[in-house]
């Protein structure tokens, strides 16, 4: 189908001698032709960044390309870099199925290159329905198939991830983690996402992605995918993620967080990989937010709170009284004892990083021990105490820890 699309965009272009570029609803770019004629900066920074600026697409909203059934003409914008354009609506059976995007000059459009558009756009789309048809197919498909793998009572889950394999063209042999995507929002303006849009976008994901196989299911709030995992599994996580981050700059959403779970060898083990998958996603939520990732097998000492609520009495669990600390935001005995303790008792580094005198650091180690009731010369109050305080982080507790 890409081909097809490809070969209609070129095909348009060399018939307009202007150049084509096609989009998705959504500022989502399909098809770009060879280049012709008149080229702006606006155009330039779309193909750069394969989507538009949220400034352009501000400059678009008012013509409501979305709801238009004739050519719309859009005026040009110097501050912007911008051209004038006309948009062209790509209907079939009356659904918007794209935009054909053309550059208003050098010369101006005529009434030949709109009958030529006109013609063009009906066989785009038809091709376009097709591969919707198709791509709609797989993406129930695959939600169905993780429905049942992520299920540990149901039988005959093997045949199902077979299946799924098979029709993304993985190995069957392949290492397979589960990723989880949270806190998603539209890019532009930080509301959540919509179920209809995050199912578009888990359509386009397990149909491209990066070059990588991806079983995807849009689960709103949040998106899950089976992986694989091929050599180091912290690198292939990297990747996914950046796969999936790609996708997502398409389709103007953001992701607050990305986990990863473990790597399992068929369906044993794919329950646990999604829920240390979700685990992790809610971890780089919190300490990373703005598209973070963490992955189960380098989440180091953060895997210990998975069972541990991330509240002050989860905190209290972990170091008794910890949780008062953060009673009172102007303390500063908190970030005070953070700092300390990653430093790793070095009251050199501590008081640079702090800005602080040496006996000021003393007094407020001392004030710290005797509200909690510890030592910090012993080890195992040491390790309580920072194990706790990590916990107040992914807790959310203080403004400046």
């Amino acid at each position: 189908m890409q081909d097809e699309l490809q070969t209609s965009a070129e095909a348009l272009a060399a018939e307009l001698n202007r150049s084509v570029y096609i989009e998705a609803p959504g500022y989502i770019p399909l098809a770009v032709s060879a280049h012709y004629g008149a080229v702006d900066q606006a155009r330039i920074d779309a193909l750069l960044s394969r989507t538009e600026s949220p400034e352009l697409m501000a400059y678009y909203k008012p013509w409501r390309l979305d709801a238009a059934d004739a050519p719309v003409h859009i005026p040009a914008n110097e501050a912007l870099g911008l051209l004038p354009r006309v948009v062209y609506p790509v209907r079939h059976n009356g659904r918007l199925f794209a935009h054909i995007w053309l550059i208003d000059a050098d010369p101006p459009i005529g009434e030949a290159d709109d009958i030529a558009v006109d013609r063009a756009s009906r066989t785009i789309g038809r091709i376009l329905f097709r591969r919707d048809e198709k791509v709609q197919e797989r993406a129930d498909a695959d939600e169905s198939a993780l429905r049942i793998l992520l299920r540990e009572d149901l039988a005959g889950r093997q045949g199902v991830l077979d299946e799924a394999l098979r029709r993304h063209d993985a190995a069957a042999d392949a290492p397979i983690v589960v990723l989880v995507a949270r806190g998603i929002t539209v890019a532009s303006t930080g509301e959540p996402v919509t179920a209809d849009a995050l199912e578009s976008f888990a359509a386009e994901l397990g149909t491209t992605s990066g070059g990588t196989a991806m079983i995807p299911a849009a689960w709103a709030p949040e998106l899950v995918a089976l992986v694989p995992a091929k050599g180091d599994v912290i690198a292939a996580a990297q990747r996914h993620a950046h796969a999936v981050r790609a996708v997502a700059a398409r389709h103007g959403l953001r992701f607050a967080g990305i986990g990863f779970g473990s790597a399992v060898c068929g369906v044993d083990g794919l329950a646990d990989s999604y829920r240390q998958g979700r685990y992790c996603a809610r971890v780089a939520e919190r300490l990373t937010p703005q598209e973070g990732c963490r992955a189960w097998d380098s989440l180091g000492t953060f895997r210990m709170f998975a069972e541990i609520p991330w509240t002050p009495s989860g905190v209290d669990m972990v170091q008794p009284g910890l949780s008062s600390l953060f009673d009172d935001d102007r303390s500063p005995l908190a970030v005070t004892l953070w700092t300390y303790l990653e430093c790793a008792g070095d009251v050199q580094e501590a008081v640079g990083r702090l800005n602080i005198h040496r006996g000021t650091l003393y007094y407020r180690l001392g004030r710290a021990e005797e509200l909690l009731g510890i030592q910090l010369g012993d080890g195992e109050s040491r390790f309580r105490l920072h194990a706790g305080l990590q916990l107040a982080k992914l807790a959310g507790l203080g403004k400046d820890f």
